[in-house]
Formats: C-alpha cells, structure tokens, sequence
C-alpha cells in the first residue's frame, strides 16, 4: 500500500494564534473547568503545564496572556492552510475526531515526488516562527494523523525504512486516539498499550467490550473499510482573508498581518506571480479598498510592504480595522526575469524607481511621454502612464527637418516684420480634415535677437505668424 495522504496537525492553533506575531511572552487557553488545555511555547517555558488549574497558572507566570477560543479565527487559519494544501493535492479534508488537523491526498503528484522538500518548505513558511505544527505520512488520513501526533514539531514522521505499513501501524500508542479519559483509563487497566495490543484481541470480543464504533475506527485507519470524508471547500480566487487580532488604525499595526497575507498568497501562486494587488480594510462599520499596481510581478515582501507603505501613507484610512483581506488580480506565469547580465541590475532598479514613485505620488502623477504617428506637432506626442516601456514605433513618419523637443503648450502670435526666415529649414506641415482640426502651416528655424533658436511657423490661410517652440 503506497504512501498517500499528508497530515498536517496544529496541537496548539487555539492558543498561538493569538501570539503569530511573537508580541507577548506567552499565551494559554482554560478549557470548561477552568484548567490549562492549551499554551503556545512561552507558556511552557514558564513551567505552565496542561491540565493545571486556571489559578496555578496565573500565580505561576502572571505576565502571560490568558485568551479565549476564537472558533471563527481557527477555522478562517485551517481554511488558509487548506488553500495552500490544494496546490498540492487533488483533495484536502478535515480529520473531526481531533480539533485542528487537515489532510492531503498526494498520490501520483509529481511535485511531491519529485521536489518533497517544496512543499514542507511551504509549510514551515505558512507557519511561521510561532505557530507549531506535526506532520505524517501514510496511506490512510487517520494513520496519517496518527503518526504526525507521535512525531516531532516540525518534522515529517513515517514508517521507518523497510517496515511495512501493516507492522507500522501496530506501533501506534493508544493514547494518541482520539477517546475520551475514561475509555483510555480502562483500556490502560486492561494492559492495552499499542494498537498491536489492541489488534491482539479477539475482533468480536473487542466490538463486545469497546463498542463497533472503535472496529470502525480501527478497519479505517488501516484502509480495510472505506473513510468517505467531505473535501474542504476550495477557493477559485487568489485571495487571503482573515481578522485582525487587534484593531488597527496605523501602517505599523498593519505591516505584520500584510506581509503574512503577502507571504501566503505567494506560497499558494507557486510558479506564477502578480503585479496588481488590491487591499481590503474592514472597520466597524466602514470600509476601505486601495489597488497597486507595479511594473513588474511582485516576489520580494520587503518591497512589496515599501509599495504599500508609499501607498497608504498618501492616502490613509480614517477608522479602526477589524478584517484584512489581500486579493491577487490577473495572477500570471512567473519565471524569474530573463535578461542578460549587463541589462538585469539597471533595468530592475529603474522599474523599482518607478513603482515606489508611482506608489508616493500616484499613478496618475508618473508618466513618460509617447510618439504617435502623427504629423501635427501638437499631437504628435501623448502621457503614458501605464508604467510600462515601449518600444520605438517603427511606423512613425519621417520628418524632412528636425523638430524640437520644447513645445509651448500654445502657439503664440508674433509679428512678422522682425522675423528673417531660414527656407532651407521650411517644413509644411497638412492635414486634420478628418477629425475637424484642419491645419496648413509652414515651419522655419528663426534666430531672435537675443539669440534663442524658435521653431515659428506661419499660417497658410491667415498669414499670420506664430512661436511654437524652442531648439536646444
């Protein structure tokens, strides 16, 4: 039977979430009775222990945070998980019979077979340096399970090399089963150590004594009976929602859950990447939705984070944020910039230039000016402010005499007795019938008195004369 099913246990999620950004020195979780059911690493390290009485705890280290379950907050950091797991796996499910473990089918993936290593990587970045999480490898989620809960933080647990998954399994603990304190206190008494205890046993003794449910469980877990179990729901769209542990009315409360949203979508991108990003901030009973755009596909989350910062600093929110939600628009294949060595440094710094100066002074504010093939001086040019380089035009009219580059933004009347003209710099210039600005113009090069080089032209139905620009 091959290997299949990833599992991914959190053992803490309820307590550590509170603490992904590492801001207090320690969080734990009473449950109904007032004990400790959960506590994230600086809680353990205080010497609070699990099942200690909610009081111990606080007189033990009163420093630490005392937090309540957030089911909503659980379920919305599994859902982000899962989205992460379909990029790898036809299908994810929820394991029930423990709080917060998912699963994730990966037979006949070639990325997992080929590059194991990316998708652990993954993980360990989902995670982050706060928030625990146990893996296992098996061909069944259950056994999956099993032997992440018997592994170490962090680390991939599977059967031991040459043994065979039909021993492996034998070597579970029962007290890693999801059961109740009573079914494992008789089950203790009875000298039912391991599943091969357990296996040991007569199968209609042990339906009779321990109930059909477990002989369900058990078949189950070994994949001898079927374990049909709903897929989590799969997000089509290239987003990352959750709320914010703390309100937020500033960039510096926002940088950290910014850059995580930033950090998981890029993980679920994988090989693609996207440069328009729009930015969703929930308050109470306001909203505010801000849009960037940069020249090239975002990779980098310090720059990212600067984009924004430039961003949001010149068009602020005015309200408390309760939810942050960061959507990916137009997610596009990324393979790394392909440029030659001599080309690659400056060309990334100018397109960084221009995103950071795009994000301070606006989009609308940072322009490069574009040909037209257009013989009319005036509209022979337009703003870009696409952010994008183009190209040269390889249609654009060959012009007889040189044009200036300083036009005034309007002609203006001269009178025609001081000026002496140039004709081997005559230029006549026709046309505009078809969008009514007709014109006929001649253009000369005039040296004033002063000595400015002024491009003039003179109108061909007035005869009037006009100044339109100067050379250099």
């Amino acid at each position: 039977m091959g290997e299949e099913w990833l599992a991914v246990v959190f053992p803490a999620l309820a307590a550590e979430l509170w603490n992904v950004d590492g801001r207090w020195p320690g969080v734990w979780i009473a449950d109904a009775r007032q004990r400790v059911w959960q506590m994230d690493v600086g809680a353990a390290r205080r010497g609070v222990q699990l099942g200690m009485s909610a009081a111990q705890a606080r007189a033990l280290a009163p420093e630490l945070q005392t937090v309540r379950r957030d089911p909503e907050q659980e379920s919305n950091l599994l859902d982000r998980c899962a989205q992460l797991l379909y990029a790898w796996g036809p299908k994810v499910v929820a394991l029930q019979e423990w709080p917060h473990v998912l699963a994730v089918e990966l037979r006949g993936n070639r990325h997992w077979q080929t590059h194991p290593q990316r998708l652990l990587q993954a993980l360990q970045d989902f995670a982050g340096e706060y928030l625990r999480y146990q893996l296992g490898l098996a061909p069944t989620p259950l056994a999956a399970a099993l032997l992440a809960w018997q592994g170490q933080a962090g680390t991939l647990a599977r059967c031991p090399p040459g043994v065979d998954f039909t021993e492996c399994w034998q070597q579970i603990p029962l007290a890693l089963l999801p059961a109740n304190a009573a079914s494992l206190a008789r089950w203790h008494s009875l000298g039912l150590r391991s599943c091969r205890d357990w296996s040991a046993l007569d199968r209609r003794e042990r339906a009779l004594r321990f109930g059909a449910d477990w002989e369900s469980f058990f078949d189950r877990l070994r994949g001898i009976r079927p374990d049909p179990r709903p897929a989590w729901p799969w997000q089509e769209e290239w987003l990352v929602s959750f709320p914010l542990l703390q309100e937020v009315t500033d960039w510096q409360g926002l940088r950290f859950p910014l850059r995580r949203a930033f950090q998981e979508l890029r993980l679920r991108l994988q090989q693609r990447a996207c440069s328009r990003w729009e930015l969703l901030l929930q308050g109470r009973d306001e909203q505010y939705r801000a849009l960037l755009q940069s020249r090239d596909p975002l990779t980098s989350a310090d720059f990212f984070l600067q984009l924004w910062q430039e961003r949001l600093q010149r068009q602020p929110w005015q309200f408390a944020a309760r939810q942050l939600q960061l959507r990916a628009l137009e997610a596009q294949d990324w393979g790394g910039e392909q440029q030659t060595f001599w080309e690659q440094g400056l060309l990334h710094r100018q397109g960084r230039w221009l995103d950071l100066w795009r994000a301070r002074l606006g989009a609308e504010n940072v322009y490069q000016l574009r040909l037209r093939a257009e013989h009319r001086p005036e509209l022979a040019w337009q703003r870009d402010s696409s952010g994008q380089y183009c190209a040269p035009n390889p249609s654009l009219p060959a012009f007889s005499c040189p044009r200036p580059l300083w036009l005034l933004p309007q002609a203006q009347a001269i009178p025609s007795l001081a000026i002496v003209l140039d004709p081997s710099t005559c230029e006549r210039v026709e046309g505009g019938w078809w969008d009514g600005n007709d014109i006929a113009r001649d253009y000369f090069r005039w040296r004033r008195a002063d000595g400015a080089q002024c491009w003039v032209f003179r109108d061909c139905r007035s005869g009037r004369y006009f100044l339109h620009g100067y050379f250099a």
